[in-house]
């Protein structure tokens, strides 16, 4: 291998934590204040970028440089809370873990008890990836992803930024963003599980929405997607995707007949399959409990071109069939 394509070792391969992103967060928002703009104008730029791209998330907009800052890492055990005289950008920082219990209802209630004369601004800010951020979204969070991100510091590198934390970051995110993608140019029997959650990512963009997560069985678990629930008077009927495999389920709340309606909706979906041009057979095993698979296609749902590499519009395409026999 020559010196141009060797990757020199990243810092943040090595303490890829939230703690280490709360860190690089405070250091970019630092750079935002005025007394650095002659210092270092190129890193002082993408700093002020920084802040009003978070700004702009709450629909305020700032005409010249963002104010003098003061900075605070674990206030309150906030991850990140910035003053700006005006506004204060609460920042809770994720990167593969999400949020838990009532955290974000607390810190802006503390917040704004705190800073009562300004406007507290809540930031979810996630490098990693999560299935869902409703409840997220409902506590009057606004999200900044890693695309997000991504795009101010992208635009630091084309300003050519020299400094080599800075550079540093953005490769390390870089890598993450590509794990998440490989789904996209790896043959679909060896993706990984970052490759697995990047395309149930896009699925929730392009088919109903669903949820996703990991798993767990005796087998050792996968990551699955589930969608398209319908609520019947003794269950509800939803499609789950189990690694390559594309299942017809019922969840049942109450104590029932489980093998009654089992057979019961297996039949359903068998003759509603004939419409199509799915083939819908029997699972291996039936299940016996209060989530079972029904029926199940009879082979890899997912469309591949010669290669092996996903043809993600077939395969879409695919999905949304199986949810018209469903409906």
């Amino acid at each position: 291998m020559s010196n141009k394509q060797m990757q020199s070792p990243n810092i943040f391969s090595y303490a890829p934590s939230e703690l280490t992103q709360d860190a690089f967060i405070c250091w970019l928002a630092k750079w935002a204040d005025p007394k650095y703009q002659n210092y270092n104008p190129k890193l002082h730029n993408i700093g002020v970028l920084f802040l009003k791209r978070m700004l702009a998330k709450h629909d305020i907009s700032l005409n010249g440089d963002v104010p003098k800052s003061v900075i605070k890492k674990q206030h309150h055990n906030i991850d990140v809370v910035i003053d700006l005289e005006d506004q204060i950008l609460l920042i809770e920082d994720k990167v593969f873990s999400k949020q838990h219990s009532d955290q974000l209802q607390r810190y802006k209630e503390k917040l704004e008890e705190e800073y009562n004369d300004k406007q507290v601004l809540p930031i979810y800010f996630q490098t990693g990836s999560q299935s869902n951020y409703e409840a997220v979204i409902e506590k009057g969070y606004k999200l900044f992803l890693r695309e997000d991100f991504l795009s101010v510091l992208e635009q630091g590198i084309s300003n050519n930024i020299g400094n080599e934390v800075f550079k540093s970051f953005y490769k390390h995110l870089k890598r993450i963003d590509e794990r998440f993608k490989s789904f996209q140019n790896k043959p679909v029997g060896n993706w990984d599980w970052d490759g697995w959650k990047g395309f149930y990512a896009v699925l929730k963009d392009n088919i109903e929405e669903g949820g996703w997560g990991y798993v767990a069985n005796p087998s050792g678990g996968f990551m699955g997607y589930w969608w398209n629930f319908n609520d019947q008077d003794e269950c509800t009927v939803y499609l789950q995707l189990e690694d390559d495999k594309l299942c017809f389920k019922v969840s049942v709340d109450k104590e029932s007949n489980y093998s009654e309606i089992r057979n019961k909706w297996y039949r359903k979906v068998i003759e509603a399959s004939k419409s199509t041009d799915l083939n819908i057979r029997k699972p291996a095993r039936f299940g016996h409990g209060k989530q079972m698979t029904v029926a199940v296609l009879d082979k890899d749902y997912r469309k591949t071109d010669s290669n092996g590499i996903l043809d993600l519009e077939e395969t879409i395409n695919i999905l949304k069939e199986a949810g018209k026999i469903l409906r």
